[in-house]
């Protein structure tokens, strides 16, 4: 039973658990992204709202993940942990959450939002891949540093952050269509900081439930 918890259903809690400590940051982020006017009060209720959502895409992307890793180890040899087998299950994660990952970014933007588009889902599924590096460089941080808490949860906050800026403009790309805004290349990385803090936030709070669930 455990690790069937572990693996899929206290990833979803943790995350929605993580959401709504983000979640006024990321509404700052579409704001500067889209030039639209500053978020109203109340962030982090919106954030609780929208707390099932994100669990519903942590869920589906550990389902899709772990049972594509599986078949590609059948298939392919490929190890779970090897780079052919993370790419490719993570193509296949972003792929069936793209439509949820749509619905959510739009839960951050004010006024008239625009109908998904193949580009918009285009736009999802490579900003999800630029998130291969963060678990990895995140492991290896707490690796080569000393072990304590101030430490680890530093290593959480600059692997969010790190993954948030490698994948900003595409996040930037798909914010602006959603709006039906102009694609200009000086736009793309406005709300970085922003979405940089959110995400930090957010995998400090994700990974601190999941090591204090007393199934790890």
């Amino acid at each position: 039973m455990y690790p069937i918890f572990n693996t899929y259903v206290l990833p979803s809690f943790a995350a929605g658990v993580a959401l709504p400590w983000a979640f006024p940051m990321l509404e700052q982020k579409s704001a500067a992204q889209t030039e639209s006017p500053p978020p109203a009060p109340g962030g982090i209720q919106r954030g609780i709202k929208m707390a099932p959502t994100i669990a519903k895409i942590v869920g589906t992307q550990k389902i899709v993940q772990n049972g594509s890793a599986a078949f590609f180890e059948k298939q392919f040899g490929w190890t779970p942990t090897s780079f052919p087998s993370i790419f490719c299950s993570s193509l296949l994660s972003a792929a069936a959450t793209s439509g949820f990952y749509a619905d959510f970014n739009k839960s951050t933007l004010t006024g008239k939002i625009l109908p998904l588009t193949p580009w918009q889902r285009l736009a999802i599924i490579s900003r999800e891949q630029t998130f291969l590096a963060t678990e990895p460089a995140n492991r290896a941080m707490k690796e080569n540093c000393p072990k304590n808490i101030v430490v680890e949860t530093a290593c959480d906050f600059a692997s969010g952050a790190m993954g948030s800026v490698a994948g900003h403009i595409p996040d930037t790309i798909l914010s602006r269509m959603q709006k039906g805004r102009s694609l200009h290349p000086r736009h793309w990385m406005r709300g970085s900081p922003q979405r940089a803090l959110a995400l930090g936030i957010f995998n400090i709070v994700y990974e601190g439930v999941k090591k204090c669930s007393p199934t790890n």
